[in-house]
């Protein structure tokens, strides 16, 4: 027998009664020569190894019957519906534990940008608490440090980042929840909330420094980990988006969100506002629809490509339609056939800076 499927399929087990030796291939309990002790040329003469106990003698044992409990632990354990359910209470928690190891070790790993984050509101209150005033403000942003293409010049806010600094100032001081009367319709508030989510997430990118992308570490980071304020409560850019905005149930929400990612939708130059809102959605939805980076048919394979986006919110576009290219083709000018395969492009998390995209 092949020296390297005694190893891939003989191994010994950590339990909590100690090592126990384990069998992951089922021929070992037919295949004599799976259990075959395995010759070790050393300086000393020939040493045979014990594929399951992993000991070593001078001597080779006898092949051991096939009969050989291979997986002893079974009889320290016997399977009883009380032990299935206690170990896959284990494997549950032994699942959830590097993911709070992340969250308790993030905390301190990442503390500084985690306060600078807040950093804006122990400057000051915002000079102005007009929402006229504000979207003045954020409009001023959008208009000198976005262009056509909706790339940010994270250079320039660098150097000059004072407007965007009010802007941040009066969300951390107010939202509909801590000031109703400013948000006295429900377009009102959804406005805010998505202008909002995109002036954090343009704040956010300057605290983390620029990255030139954001990898699996820094999505966690900049979604979860990273702490904003909006109406003095602490909320985090994932609970913005999945607990406020998302179950407000308008799907074009997603062509509006913006975390200055290459992959996002275009980032207008104007702010969204009550009046204007299903105006601007409605264009945003009809403008993402039809860029080929986000939705590319093919014509002879019969498949569409879709951006990621459409994988990330199935649940919320399936409320509306019957199938995700149905609702694609609501705002297509080309429709796509129903009976297309849809298959999801990757996400390109690079962030769009201007700078770096003209190299």
């Amino acid at each position: 027998m092949d020296p390297k499927r005694i190893k891939a399929c003989a191994f010994m087990a950590a339990t909590q009664d100690g090592p126990v030796p384990v069998s992951m291939c089922y021929t070992a309990r037919r295949d004599p020569a799976i259990l075959r002790c395995v010759r070790m040329r050393k300086s000393d003469g020939d040493w045979f190894r014990d594929p399951l106990s992993g000991r070593l003698s001078k001597t080779e044992p006898a092949v051991r019957p096939p009969a050989v409990k291979v997986v002893r632990f079974l009889k320290k354990a016997p399977c009883n519906p009380s032990s299935v359910e206690g170990l896959s209470q284990r494997r549950r928690r032994s699942r959830l534990l590097p993911l709070l190891i992340l969250m308790v070790g993030g905390v301190g790993l990442f503390s500084a940008p985690l306060v600078l984050s807040q950093s804006p509101v122990n400057s000051g209150a915002p000079a102005d608490l007009r929402i006229d005033a504000w979207q003045a403000e954020w409009n001023a942003v959008l208009a000198r440090y976005v262009d056509a293409t909706g790339a940010v010049d994270f250079a320039g806010l660098t150097l000059n980042h004072a407007k965007l600094d009010e802007v941040i100032k009066f969300i951390e001081a107010v939202d509909p929840v801590s000031t109703p009367s400013l948000f006295p319709t429900a377009n009102a508030q959804l406005a805010y909330y998505i202008d909002a989510y995109n002036a954090l997430a343009m704040h956010g990118v300057l605290e983390a420094g620029v990255p030139v992308r954001f990898d699996w570490l820094g999505r966690i980071r900049f979604f979860y980990l990273r702490r904003v304020l909006m109406g003095g409560r602490s909320l985090s850019l994932y609970g913005l988006e999945n607990d406020i905005i998302r179950p407000r149930g308008d799907p074009r929400v997603h062509f509006a969100l913006n975390c200055m990612s290459v992959s996002c939708p275009r980032l207008p130059k104007t702010a969204f506002t009550a009046s204007e809102l299903d105006h601007q959605l409605d264009a945003a939805a009809r403008e993402f629809m039809n860029e080929e980076r986000n939705v590319r048919p093919d014509w002879v394979g019969q498949v569409a490509t879709l951006s990621a986006i459409f994988k990330f919110y199935t649940k919320d576009f399936l409320a509306q339609s019957a199938s995700i290219i149905d609702y694609v083709n609501r705002y297509r000018t080309q429709t796509i056939p129903l009976n297309y395969q849809v298959a999801f492009a990757d996400y390109d998390w690079t962030v769009k800076d201007q700078s770096r995209l003209a190299r």
